[in-house]
């Protein structure tokens, strides 16, 4: 598994296996390759609208990289800027799987196990537990 924000990592343990999976086939479709991020900065430096920063990237046109400076110090931040924008993206898409199946955790707690007085509580629903433990002495 990816390595998520922490919010992402709890959340995704309350989850269900169904609701995981929509996550994970989620994030797998949308995620951002760094191995992209570099070939898309070879030509014309489209690696920062490969992120959705189109700030970033008109203001590299018109400089020019800042006379290709920016376009040399982005070879090493190319890996920086992909995880960036993925864990941002996981956290965005945790919120939308969230609005759609709801904020409950679904993980099931386990029942607590059946004692004398849970079965004599059942089976005599208007009693208190003051009669229960009148009745038999304890």
């Amino acid at each position: 598994m990816a390595r998520f924000p922490l919010i992402v990592e709890n959340r995704l343990y309350e989850m269900d296996a169904l609701q995981r999976r929509a996550f994970m086939d989620e994030y797998d479709r949308r995620r951002k390759s760094v191995l992209v991020g570099y070939l898309l900065l070879i030509p014309l430096g489209w690696h920062y609208a490969y992120v959705k920063k189109w700030g970033i990237q008109v203001l590299c046109w018109f400089t020019l990289w800042g006379f290709l400076l920016w376009w040399l110090i982005d070879w090493f931040r190319i890996p920086s800027i992909i995880n960036r924008y993925n864990k941002d993206l996981s956290i965005k898409i945790m919120t939308e799987i969230s609005l759609i199946y709801g904020n409950n955790p679904t993980r099931a707690t386990a029942p607590e196990p059946e004692t004398a007085l849970s079965t004599w509580l059942k089976q005599n629903p208007g009693s208190s537990i003051n009669d229960y433990y009148s009745k038999f002495g304890r």
